[in-house]
């Protein structure tokens, strides 16, 4: 009798331990990916962000909706085609992501995405035209203000028109981290700058390997 109450009680305190240790051990595990993708310049956020509904236009004038996040990485760049050097350095960097990527990584579950804070100015046809000086990959999302703004919102992004004088004659001025999404349709963290191609590769097999 007194066996099988040790054996009973024996397996109680294993439950309970198996229990607690699920509790915690999510939280263990991201705080260690934290640290290691860090070195790496990404921040991950303590806990991922559903995106919200979001209804823009890609180069080829085909709808883009929040559920196209779904399935792939997404890395995202905010920026417009009339921007001097912070865009067409990102983009360049872009380029050399993706090949390094393809170089280096066992799965390529990713798409490059560039939404622009100029809709007035940035159409889908000059998106794609602009685009196609870096990288074909890369997906350009254009569209109404309104559902631009509730993107970058999701994503923590601000950007503002900043006039000469001429109200034909402005720029843009925006922040330039490389947002990324999971396959999940959440927002799980962040590039910070300077990007750089061996970071970006070098984090994206990191997170399609271990989320």
């Amino acid at each position: 009798m007194k066996t099988a109450i040790r054996l009973v009680l024996g397996l109680i305190f294993l439950g309970a331990v198996i229990f607690i240790a699920s509790l915690f051990l999510p939280k263990m595990s991201r705080e260690f990916f934290r640290t290691e993708l860090s070195a790496y310049e990404f921040n991950l956020l303590a806990e991922s962000k559903p995106i919200n509904q979001v209804a823009l236009v890609d180069t080829l004038g085909n709808s883009f909706s929040d559920a196209k996040f779904q399935g792939k990485w997404n890395l995202i760049f905010f920026g417009f085609t009339h921007c001097p050097e912070i865009c067409p350095t990102t983009l360049s960097t872009l380029d050399s992501s993706i090949q390094l990527i393809a170089r280096e990584a066992a799965s390529l579950n990713y798409q490059f995405i560039f939404v622009t804070v100029d809709p007035a100015r940035d159409t889908a046809a000059r998106m794609k035209e602009y685009i196609a000086q870096f990288n074909n990959e890369i997906i350009g999302l254009t569209g109404s203000p309104e559902e631009i703004k509730k993107l970058s919102a999701n994503l923590f992004v601000a950007f503002d028109k900043s006039a000469n004088g001429d109200e034909a004659d402005y720029t843009m001025n925006h922040s330039s981290q490389l947002l990324v999404i999971n396959p999940q349709g959440q927002f799980i963290g962040y590039f910070r700058t300077p990007l750089k191609a061996e970071n970006i590769s070098q984090a994206y097999q990191i997170l399609q390997s271990h989320f």
